[in-house]
Formats: C-alpha cells, structure tokens, sequence
C-alpha cells in the first residue's frame, strides 16, 4: 500500500469533494498545494503516533484522515481529508512527539513480529533512521499546512507510487 498527504485550501477541497469521482481526480486536481510521500514504513509510523493519542485526540487521523471525501465506493475507503481546524489540532498534538518517542518505540518493539514483519529486511538502523525523516517530515507538511489554514488529503491504496520514472 502506498500512502500520500496532500494540502488544500478548505474552498478548493469542496470543489474536489463534488467534482472528484476516482483517483487520479483527486491525484490531478489543480489545486493541490504540498505533497508528501509516506514511503514505505508508513504503517510503523501510525503505529507509533496511534500510541500517543487521547481520549479526544486521534493521531491516527495523521495518516488516515478523519472524513471520507465521498460517499462513492471508488473513493470512500481510499480518499480521506483532516478539515483546517483538525489539522491544526494534530500539528499542535504532533510537535509534542519527539524523535527521542519513536526512539523508545523501536527499541522496545524491535523484537516483536508485526513489527519486524512492517519493516521488512531492511537493517533496524536504517529503518530507525527513515522513521526519523519520515517524522520530520510529517511535522514539516501538517506545520506548512497549518500556517496557510489548509486541509490535508490522504490517499492510501496500491499502485498510488509510479513503478518506473522513465
């Protein structure tokens, strides 16, 4: 499964929201501002960020966004958005996770096997290492998103990442 984010101004995501009937509209759509991919330990990182959630406050809305974007069956499952005020709610929420967390995380969950499983055979200093970027660069979308009072798009489904640039 491959996972992106994207950001949106609230006024051009409910044009998206009546226009968009599969995918690649929503992948296409012109006024899509930031983008970033998750890459592939995308699920780790959920796992970690769903651990420092409250009784009022999803982390997991990060990843997977809280509202479906439609009612189509296409979208639905796949296409998902954080309104302007949940994003802020999540970037404040997001700051208070350190590097040192996910730190912890890995060393405590290294040994067990839906862990090892998500990561594959990549060594553990290397997936500790894109975990980290990985985290710096989620809190650097949702702050820039934050900032320009945008919306974040989440697209989640196979085959989203091109096979070959050329």
């Amino acid at each position: 499964m491959d996972a992106f984010l994207f950001s949106i101004a609230p006024n051009d995501l409910e044009n998206l929201m009546l226009d968009a009937y599969s995918m690649k509209d929503i992948e296409h759509a012109p006024n899509l501002q930031q983008q970033i991919d998750l890459g592939k330990l995308w699920p780790v990182l959920d796992q970690i960020l769903s651990q420092h959630s409250s009784a009022s406050l999803s982390l997991h809305d990060l990843i997977y966004a809280e509202y479906p974007i439609s009612e189509h069956p296409k979208l639905k499952p796949v296409a998902r958005y954080n309104p302007a005020v949940h994003v802020m709610e999540l970037t404040q929420a997001l700051e208070q996770i350190s590097t040192e967390d996910l730190q912890k995380y890995c060393l405590q969950h290294r040994p067990t096997s839906d862990v090892a499983q998500l990561l594959g055979n990549n060594t553990a200093q290397l997936d500790q290492a894109e975990l980290t970027l990985l985290l710096t660069q989620l809190k650097s979308f949702y702050r820039n998103a934050m900032q320009q009072n945008h919306a974040v798009i989440s697209l989640i489904a196979e085959n989203l990442r091109p096979k070959r640039l050329i």
